[in-house]
This record gives C-alpha cells, sequence and structure tokens, in this order.
C-alpha cells in the first residue's frame, strides 16, 4: 500500500480488530469557481484530468476517504497534504486548491456563510 511505504514496520496483519469505536461523515468541498456541481460532475472530470485535492493531513480520515474514493472509481486525484485543516480550508478559499475533503463539522460554517461548495456531498 503505497500510503505506508517502505519504511511500515508493521504489516495490517500484525494486528486484530476488536470493536468499531466511531464513525464519521466526511465532506467533499470545492472551491465556488469549481465547474463541477455534485459528486457525479467531480468524478467525470477526475477521469479526463487530474484534480488536486487537500486535506488534514496524511493518514487521516478524510485523505482515506478520498483515496478509497479514487481506488472505488478510477479517478485521477492528486493528493496535497497539509498540516490541519485550517490551512488547507485556508488554500481552498484563496483558490489554490480547488477540492478539499473535511469533516462536516468544522466546515459547517464555511458552507452556511454559502463558500465553499458543499453540492459534492458523498457516502461511500
Amino acid at each position: 500500500m503505497a500510503i505506508l511505504g517502505s519504511s511500515a514496520r508493521a504489516a495490517p496483519t500484525a494486528f486484530t480488530p476488536l470493536a468499531l469505536a466511531c464513525t464519521t461523515a466526511n465532506i467533499f468541498v470545492a472551491h465556488p469557481g469549481f465547474p463541477a456541481n455534485d459528486i457525479a460532475g467531480l468524478l467525470e472530470l477526475a477521469k479526463k484530468e487530474p484534480l488536486t485535492y487537500g486535506t488534514a493531513g496524511i493518514g487521516t480520515t478524510t485523505h482515506m476517504s478520498a483515496e478509497l474514493l479514487k481506488m472505488m472509481t478510477g479517478t485521477q486525484l492528486i493528493y496535497v497534504p497539509y498540516r490541519g485543516g485550517r490551512p488547507a480550508m485556508n488554500d481552498l478559499l484563496a483558490g489554490h486548491i480547488p477540492l478539499m475533503v473535511d469533516a462536516t463539522t468544522t466546515s459547517v460554517q464555511h458552507i452556511k456563510d454559502g463558500r465553499p461548495s458543499s453540492d459534492l456531498r458523498q457516502d461511500f
């Protein structure tokens, strides 16, 4: 798995899952100028050309959500890791990245304000 890289010390089989601790809702949000208005449009664009997205950091649930979507759909999504959700959101709102995967709870105020676009919601 590319996410673990060559420095991974323990194989995933070295752990035994005990219980599901929690679930979380993640959301794809886009800069207001992004040409797609829904997840279907995003996937159509990402199959034609690579799209850049940001998250709060490497290995976060938001990062894993985007990578899962990428694997399930065969889309071209290029990951830009950030050191937290705030820097990623700042770059999204400034137009430096077109997409972000974020926890719904941390994007809600921006969505209520009409920025960024939240019509890209996808549960999977």
